[in-house]
């Protein structure tokens, strides 16, 4: 059988696998975004978000992909004087550098070896007797399979009163998020990740500080983005057109979470996470993210100069895979468990991930990758 575009199982780390709930709501009538029982299904979404982050903070919907609410974030509170630290380990909070170069003139930046965590001693060392007034960071760091040790991290940042922005794209609603535990500003999420819904929305959740902080300032350095446009009395409002499909089949994404339970669908992540890496690893393939530190929502897997290679034969037994970023393009593969991935997606990707190196003639322990899989599901079944 030949695969095509339209029929190949996406263990790519978003957009994500839709269950067909998902797709049903998304091809309902289009509603129109100021009607009120469409304005309600917002509601619901917008504060589902916020609890899906451990707070009741207010968060604003931006339609357009997860960089959207990076530019929303940054643009709406950063000016030309402010002084920002960006604290870099990867494609993602790399952008979050760049994003913040676009609106002030003085982004420090802080780099750390991509496959490397930003720990608690990068954040001292990085603001020991500095002056900063924003902080950037990634707290699931897609491009590497890295994820920061956020409460950590936070602890220092708080400890000097920086205004933090943070990424938390691939982590929320499929990990441990604690905005108001941990003190975070401003989070950032989209719809396409671990929210299991289709591209197109993301969201910046703010703290209050966060807000006090935009009321003093007249207005943010773009106008689409500008939080500023989209609340009003305190709560949300509609400046434009919004992507009503979107927002309906989010909803349905969320009632499904809330179906499954946050707990639940945390543990099922780290698990999905622990097999895939337990199948890459008893195939005698290299981690890229540091022991420890490893993503519950995407793994990175070194596979030095034929990793597009792998994607691409990947295709031909309608599993897509994802290559690497930036200056990781072409040497790792990523494979994203997120959203509804289960057993059943884990041990296919795994077991054509093997075929396809035993294709390309990559050594490896063929065979080994599977068995290992399934033994982390057993040991599950067992308890």
């Amino acid at each position: 059988m030949k695969y095509d575009d339209e029929d190949l199982l996406l263990l790519t780390p978003g957009p994500v696998e839709l269950h067909p709930r998902n797709s049903q709501a998304l091809s309902s009538p289009v509603r129109y975004h100021r009607e009120k029982s469409f304005l309600d299904d917002l509601m619901f979404v917008t504060q589902s978000v916020s609890k899906l982050e451990g707070t009741d903070n207010l968060t604003v919907p931006i339609t357009g992909s997860g960089t959207a609410a990076m530019d929303a974030a940054v643009s709406s509170m950063v000016r030309r004087s402010s002084k920002v630290i960006s604290f870099i380990n990867g494609v993602f909070s790399e952008r979050l550098y760049n994003i913040s170069r676009y609106y002030s003139d003085s982004v420090t930046p802080y780099y750390k070896e991509w496959g490397k965590a930003i720990t608690r001693e990068d954040v001292r060392s990085a603001l020991e007797d500095k002056e900063y007034d924003f902080v950037t960071i990634v707290h699931n760091e897609t491009s590497t399979g890295v994820l920061n040790p956020m409460d950590e991290i936070m602890e220092e940042i708080n400890k000097r009163g920086l205004i933090s922005i943070v990424d938390g794209v691939t982590s929320v609603g499929g990990d441990r998020v604690e905005v108001d535990k941990w003190g975070i500003d401003a989070m950032i999420t989209a719809s396409q990740k671990c929210l299991g819904g289709p591209p197109g929305m993301s969201f910046v959740t703010l703290s209050d500080r966060a807000l006090s902080l935009i009321k003093k300032i007249d207005r943010g350095q773009s106008y689409y983005v500008d939080v500023r446009n989209y609340i009003k009395d305190g709560k949300i409002d509609i400046p434009f057109t919004t992507a009503t499909p979107l927002v309906i089949a989010l909803k349905e994404a969320i009632n499904m979470i809330y179906e499954e339970g946050l707990d639940r669908r945390i543990s099922r992540h780290r698990l999905m996470g622990k097999a895939v890496r337990s199948g890459a690893q008893a195939m005698g393939l290299d981690l890229l993210a540091e022991r420890g530190y490893e993503s519950n929502t995407v793994t990175a897997i070194k596979i030095p100069e034929k990793a597009d290679q792998v994607v691409s034969q990947g295709k031909r037994y309608g599993v897509l895979f994802a290559g690497g970023q930036g200056k990781l393009a072409g040497t790792i593969l990523r494979i994203g468990h997120m959203n509804i991935i289960g057993e059943r997606e884990v041990l296919t990707g795994i077991s054509v991930l093997d075929a396809v190196l035993t294709e390309l003639g990559i050594e490896h322990s063929a065979g080994s990758g599977t068995l290992a899989a399934q033994q982390e599901f057993s040991m599950l079944a067992s308890e």
